[in-house]
């Protein structure tokens, strides 16, 4: 293998849920992520949703980052490591993913539905697609709001886009 251009990419989400009439409400949300390129911070990009969950958020800044990972490295080889200070997205792609896939997309013994389906697939096929190739991917978790500069900041990149999705009412995406 020849030389690796190291990618790093941290990720957050964020959303806002409403307590009406004892119910909760979806609301806004955003994501975001920060790409470093060799150590050196190149590029951040985040966006929301007018009506969405965390957890659909956390997935989506993370398929924006392998996405733009994927379209960085055509034609040469890549270390790319995600930052997420989300568990429950870290396990989808570390842990569970391979056997949902085996199960026809569904999970436990009751074949219970997947929140979020469509994004986990889609980020699941181009991991797949990493996997396959002379890249290397790995995910990190990191403690949300420790002082991980990093961290911080694409958490509040999250919070922008929700923010403005919220005044907007627009969906922007990757």
């Amino acid at each position: 293998m020849g030389n690796y251009t190291n990618f790093e990419y941290y990720t957050d989400g964020a959303a806002t849920m409403k307590k009406i009439d004892g119910e909760y409400v979806r609301v806004a949300g955003g994501w975001g992520y920060i790409k470093l390129v060799d150590g050196e911070q190149v590029e951040s990009r985040n966006g929301g949703s007018p009506e969405t969950t965390n957890n659909a958020m956390e997935l989506y800044a993370i398929y924006a980052a392998v996405r733009n990972f994927v379209e960085s490295t055509k034609d040469k080889e890549g270390l790319c490591t995600i930052y997420t200070d989300s568990a429950y997205a870290l396990n989808i792609y570390t842990q569970w993913a391979a056997g949902w896939e085996r199960n026809g997309w569904t999970r436990g013994k009751k074949h219970e539905k997947i929140e979020n389906l469509e994004i986990i697939k889609e980020t699941w096929n181009m991991l797949k697609n990493i996997k396959n190739s002379f890249s290397v991917l790995e995910f990190v978790k990191v403690k949300g709001h420790s002082g991980n500069k990093y961290n911080e900041m694409v958490d509040q990149l999250a919070v922008w886009g929700k923010e403005a999705a919220n005044e907007t009412k627009e969906t922007s995406l990757y």
